[in-house]
């Protein structure tokens, strides 16, 4: 499933190598992520009942961090979770962030539009009926699951693009706070 989604870029990957030492990248990162889940629905009232203005919300610890972005007003179709690990490679500290676009309601979401596109195609098949009709369905079908495909896409590339910011800019924040 992994190089499916990796195929359909749905699943990439961020190596970032930072001048900074893991519990001082950790702790500044803690700062920047509110504590909380990342699940499907976990963000239902985030819209609305958004009391922070941290960018992300999630778990960060020493042993790795999940993360995932808030939802904005106007701007709510985020999908992609970031799962990440710290590796020191000589005196640097290596971020590995794994993206994710995928979640486990698209299943739902393509079973569900598949049995009623096969319905609704065997029925017109049935019903002879026109040419257009059966164009129409056969277009409407392709915007329905290419369209959420094309979301997520636009997530992953968008948290990672976030994310390698938000990485070198905690990096260069914690630098120029121990040099004063």
């Amino acid at each position: 499933m992994k190089e499916f989604l990796k195929k359909i870029k749905l699943l990439d990957t961020l190596e970032t190598d930072l001048d900074i030492s893991k519990q001082e990248f950790v702790s500044r990162f803690e700062l920047s992520v509110d504590k909380g889940s990342t699940d499907l629905f976990s963000d239902m009232y985030d819209v609305l009942l958004r009391s922070s203005e941290k960018m992300y919300k999630g778990r960060v610890g020493l042993s790795g961090f999940e993360i995932k972005k808030r939802h904005q007003f106007f701007n709510s179709f985020v999908f992609a979770k970031a799962k990440g690990s710290y590796v020191h490679k000589g005196n640097k500290l290596r971020v590995i962030t794994e993206i994710n676009g995928w979640n486990d309601f698209m299943y739902f979401f393509f079973g569900i539009a598949s049995l009623f596109y096969l319905l609704f195609f065997s029925s017109i098949i049935q019903g002879n009926a026109p040419l257009l009709g059966v164009l129409f369905c056969v277009f409407h079908a392709l915007f329905m699951f290419f369209i959420p495909i094309r979301m997520m896409r636009a997530s992953v590339k968008k948290i990672k693009y976030d994310l390698e910011r938000e990485f070198h800019y905690i990096a260069s924040k914690s630098l120029n706070n121990s040099s004063n």
